[in-house]
């Protein structure tokens, strides 16, 4: 086999003049370098990834443990959260059928959405680019909540956003506890009652001689209508509709994300606001939207306060 190699070589010598046999060889070196380290480098690029691919999902695991060691850690600092009563507020025990991930966002976006309400509550300003931090830091210039209290809920929210931002998933026990201390201060909220005040409906709220509802433009913090969950995983939520297109899925995106429930669609169905009306309208939907018992076709429909929407295992009524 050498032999046959180097008869090769020196063949293809021979087909060179002597004076540039040297250059051949320097060249025929430098090549036979340029792919083993090109070589070298895709092993490394491989197992780089690879490695990647094991410690992500470590990693994922470990922050999120930290994270919630973290937040169990302020808590018990935390004066405003020591011996508050529960209220009624569900727990992870009410969830058997969650998975862990989404025991965690059916938290968080409960979470956001009561933050959300209490801005309103107190009556500081809102603009549909708020986000829940921004609100949250609100709440603590207006001296609503404490600064260790502030800490500690946005801390919750971080934890949220990196459950939601990824498809991996936590250990149960740990999203367990999220749910817990996430519950903790809604708890909180309900039993400061002063902070959640009931929005009563808008004067501009008429009823039409047609028996319709003219319902006000939307807009952060006067909502043009409220959806409440009465049935389902989400009983008990409420939503305020204070954009002119409110969208409703299991994506994180929508505006109402429906978590831990297989028979809703990413966006699964929209309310639009247009002239003192509220449109339902289904967005093709795997298993469809119901309004009044009355799946919908490809025509929207006109809503009006205490119809009933279903969308997926939950009822909603608008009110």
């Amino acid at each position: 086999m050498e032999h046959s190699k180097s008869s090769l070589l020196s063949t293809l010598l021979s087909w060179v003049p002597e004076e540039m046999r040297i250059w051949l060889l320097f060249l025929i070196i430098l090549t036979l370098i340029f792919f083993i380290i090109l070589f070298r480098q895709e092993i490394g690029r491989l197992l780089e990834r690879l490695r990647n691919f094991h410690l992500s999902k470590n990693g994922f695991e470990l922050v999120f443990e930290e994270n919630i060691k973290q937040a169990k850690q302020q808590k018990r600092q935390n004066a405003d959260l020591t011996g508050i009563s529960k209220t009624g507020i569900r727990l992870e025990a009410d969830y058997p059928n969650l998975s862990s991930r989404d025991l965690v966002l059916e938290a968080w976006v409960s979470l956001k959405q009561n933050i959300y309400d209490v801005v309103v509550a107190q009556k500081i300003q809102l603009t549909v680019a708020t986000s829940p931090f921004e609100a949250l830091g609100r709440l603590k210039s207006a001296n609503i909540i404490s600064a260790d209290l502030y800490d500690h809920i946005k801390l919750l929210l971080v934890i949220g956003r990196l459950a939601a931002d990824t498809t991996k998933i936590p250990s149960k026990r740990y999203a367990g506890s999220y749910h817990e201390l996430v519950y903790d201060v809604l708890d909180w909220m309900m039993s400061n009652a002063f902070l959640i005040k009931v929005h009563k409906p808008s004067e501009s709220f008429r009823k039409t001689q047609v028996g319709g509802d003219v319902f006000p433009s939307p807009s952060p913090g006067r909502p043009a209508a409220r959806l409440i969950a009465i049935s389902g995983p989400q009983k008990g939520h409420h939503y305020n509709l204070e954009k002119d297109i409110f969208t409703i899925g299991a994506n994180s995106n929508n505006d109402l994300m429906i978590v831990g429930d297989n028979f809703v669609s990413g966006t699964h169905a929209q309310l639009r606001y247009s002239k003192g009306c509220i449109i339902l309208s289904d967005k093709g939907s795997k298993n469809g939207t119901f309004l009044n018992g009355t799946k919908l076709n490809d025509v929207p429909m006109a809503v009006k306060t205490g119809d009933k929407i279903e969308i997926g295992n939950t009822i909603f009524e608008l009110n």
